[in-house]
């Protein structure tokens, strides 16, 4: 397995943490503060995403372009974050069902599908 460097995965990181944050809000918004305090982070970790995202372009297109079409430990995360959120919209008859397994098939085709820029 290789070695996750937050300094050169930092959109990745950052996508899985606002992915995450986003399938358990449901669960969480019974409780006002903790659902501010969620849609805070929700917010600081997308402008955080947009930004390293920005910066990342700006100094390397190629490996950054490469690196979307790798799978890594964030991949596994974000299924994991899918298979969440769709329980949690299942539970509380949310309108975000079709949308979590929507995101969950295409997470898994994903990593089901060859990488074409795998170095040989």
């Amino acid at each position: 397995m290789e070695k996750i460097y937050l300094r050169h995965n930092l959109p990745f990181f950052m996508f899985s943490i606002f992915f995450f944050l986003f399938a358990v809000e449901p669960a969480l918004e019974k409780i006002n503060i903790i659902d501010y305090i969620v849609w805070s982070l929700i917010i600081l970790c997308g402008a955080i995403w947009l930004v390293s995202c920005i910066i990342s372009i700006v100094k390397n297109k190629k490996n950054f372009i490469i690196s979307f079409a790798s799978t890594s430990i964030f991949s596994f995360f974000n299924i994991a974050s899918a298979l969440i959120g769709l329980i949690i919209s299942y539970f509380f008859n949310s309108n975000l069902i079709k949308l979590w397994i929507f995101l969950l098939v295409i997470y898994i085709v994903a990593i089901l599908i060859p990488n074409p820029f795998k170095q040989k």
